[in-house]
């Protein structure tokens, strides 16, 4: 049976962990390896009973970023050796610098745009933040060149990185964008009890400088001068961030803590019953690579505002209505006219069930194993 060895040392967040959770459910004819260390493996506990997944932990590189590194460039190359490991697979997109073993063969996933978009990274305040997507970016252009295999998960990102950074010198690479789990698929609209009482608009997301929620509640502010606004805006997701400090203080400073409400991180099962029987959903996000969250929300049949921002329409299509998050007047004349008008939301209702159908995790994992076999064979 063929080896595989996925680094996850990387993977804490949502999104690393539930790509990994949706690829190994089925593994094929695959023997997996899972490098993990202290701080994430709690978080595939559902592998235990896997009789083809083992766990390899390391409290080293748990320890920091820098013993990261030193474990991923010096101990992992003699892991592979001594395991007789038949592929390497790095969900981080980055190799170990110095050696890989001839009889292993590797392969890299590109998940995250913004170390190659200058615009996107500019949006940090931090120093120190741009400097560490500028290092990624170096690590990851080396490890794209070297691999036998790249993975892109957007149209955008292979031709952004594959094409114009890196002039197509990669050996070998594919395109498959991430898929839906089921629960995210409903057996028709309203199939799941609403989690409040009122009306609501939703919007999904870790708090970034790019996901552009304090542009989102300027917007607010402008809709409820425009209109008599009674629906409730929800924010979704991890806010223990500095850009995450400035959007409670914002709130506060303007005295909408009972009008646009945070929920921070909520069980990854309880999504769906927030998107489906959300009146709007709202995604703001001005750099994604493959927008899960995107397709959440489109799998829901909720009707959803959407970022104009590529790689967005690549998914998404004529299924949203579109705008720029960064134009305020924009954003609140958008949101004002889909509340009401129930008709366009039901329209973009349909179409959004229909495009979400399009993107199923069984064949995102089956074209994975696929690639995988094939570079191996090679």
């Amino acid at each position: 049976m063929t080896k595989l060895v996925i680094n996850a040392q990387s993977a804490h967040l949502g999104g690393g962990i539930t790509y990994l959770i949706n690829l190994l459910e089925k593994t094929k004819n695959f023997q997996v390896v899972l490098l993990v260390n202290n701080n994430n493996i709690d978080k595939f506990t559902i592998f235990e009973k896997f009789e083809n997944i083992e766990f390899h932990k390391s409290r080293f590189a748990g320890k920091s970023l820098v013993h990261r590194s030193l474990w991923e460039n010096f101990y992992l190359p003699f892991y592979l050796k001594t395991s007789k490991a038949d592929l390497l697979y790095s969900v981080s997109g980055i190799l170990p610098k110095f050696y890989i073993p001839r009889t292993c063969k590797t392969a890299v996933i590109c998940q995250n745009m913004i170390p190659f978009c200058p615009e996107e990274l500019n949006r940090f305040d931090s120093f120190f933040t741009r400097l560490k997507f500028h290092i990624i970016k170096f690590s990851q252009i080396i490890s794209f060149k070297k691999a036998n295999l790249v993975i892109f998960i957007s149209e955008f990102a292979y031709t952004t990185i594959a094409q114009k950074i890196l002039k197509n010198k990669v050996k070998s690479s594919t395109i498959i964008p991430h898929g839906l789990p089921d629960i995210f698929i409903p057996k028709k609209v309203t199939d799941l009890k609403n989690p409040h009482q009122f009306e609501y608009v939703i919007y999904v997301s870790s708090m970034f400088e790019y996901k552009a929620q304090l542009e989102l509640i300027d917007a607010w502010i402008l809709l409820k001068k425009m209109r008599e606004t009674n629906e409730k805006l929800i924010l979704i997701g991890h806010n223990e961030t500095s850009y995450g400090n400035k959007v409670k203080a914002k709130i506060k400073a303007n005295n909408l803590e009972d009008e646009i409400l945070l929920k921070g991180h909520i069980e990854y099962t309880k999504l769906p019953h927030y998107y489906q029987n959300a009146k709007l959903n709202i995604f703001s996000s001005s750099c994604e690579n493959c927008p899960n969250i995107l397709l959440e929300a489109l799998a829901s049949g909720a009707a959803t505002l959407c970022s104009n921002f590529s790689p967005m329409p690549e998914f998404a299509e004529n299924a949203v209505q579109y705008f720029n998050p960064y134009n305020i007047t924009e954003t609140a004349e958008k949101i004002a006219t889909l509340l009401e008008n129930k008709k366009q939301r039901e329209e973009l209702s349909f179409k959004a069930l229909d495009i979400s159908k399009k993107y199923k995790w069984t064949t995102a994992r089956d074209k994975t194993f696929q690639a995988f076999q094939e570079i191996i064979e090679v």
